[in-house]
């Protein structure tokens, strides 16, 4: 795309310190686990993108980027055809910047330079309008973790194992009682290790888990009751009112606010 490379390597190596790429990732596409030397800020400028590390799970919606910091294993996958845009900074250029995944808000200007930036050449010169475009977008990156599209994974094998299937099978009418005997432990045990692991209850975990899932499907423009239907509640209004009070807005009109909540 604009003429660039859309190997993530030839951008890990290259002298100028911050560089950018763009390419187009079709719905469902994955790309495998990887790491990379630079740390990395990935922003969806069209569609939706789900980011999995081993500590948790991060959706982007549009007005919203990620941050990877530098060597974190990682994948990605396409919840709808997505214009993926990414910025990959020196380790030494990022130390200010999270040790961990964050999703983080997207200004209008900081949108506006990461597109002019994914345009210029990784060879750019030092003292030029890509040198300076790539200066006045680092110093744009706010780092302010909006943890509502964030699903923090436990480590345990058992809690990871309840909420893989959670993951899989995403319902709210479905409890602990449900999957405690698949995981061989007591739901006392469950509920402490998803406390101690995650900093969220099962309960509270399991309703971000179907948040997530739901912007997913609202990416690929599921109609509102299908997702209440899939995700096991009774009635829509009373999954609108969870999303609503999460978000801010009703599901209905999540990507259509000019300004995503969240």
């Amino acid at each position: 795309m604009f003429g660039k490379s859309e190997r993530r390597s030839d951008y890990q190596r290259t002298t100028r310190p911050v560089v950018a790429m763009a390419r187009t990732l079709q719905r469902g596409e994955v790309t495998a686990q990887h790491r990379h030397r630079r740390a990395q800020l990935i922003y969806a400028a069209n569609g939706v993108l789900t980011v999995e590390a081993q500590d948790g799970i991060w959706v982007v919606p549009p007005e919203r980027a990620v941050w990877i910091p530098s060597g974190k294993p990682h994948g990605l996958q396409a919840a709808s055809r997505t214009e993926l845009h990414s910025v990959y900074v020196e380790p030494a250029l990022a130390a200010p910047f999270p040790t961990q995944c964050a999703v983080l808000e997207v200004t209008a200007l900081l949108r506006a330079l990461i597109g002019e930036a994914v345009t210029i050449s990784s060879r750019y010169a030092v003292d030029s309008h890509g040198a300076r475009v790539m200066a006045l977008l680092l110093e744009c990156i706010e780092v302010k973790p909006i943890s509502a599209l964030n699903l923090p994974m436990p480590h345990d094998p058992r809690a990871l194992q309840l909420a893989t299937y959670v993951r899989n099978e995403p319902s709210v009418a479905v409890g602990l009682a449900h999957w405690q005997h698949r995981v061989a432990a007591s739901q006392r045990t469950l509920e402490r290790l998803f406390l101690q692991e995650t900093g969220m209850s099962f309960g509270r975990w399991r309703q971000q888990a179907l948040l997530l899932h739901a912007l997913e499907l609202l990416a690929v423009g599921t109609p509102v009751k299908n997702i209440a239907t899939t995700l096991g509640y009774a009635d829509v209004a009373a999954f609108s009112s969870m999303f609503h009070q999460t978000m801010g807005t009703p599901p209905s009109r999540y990507f259509k606010s000019p300004t995503l909540p969240g």
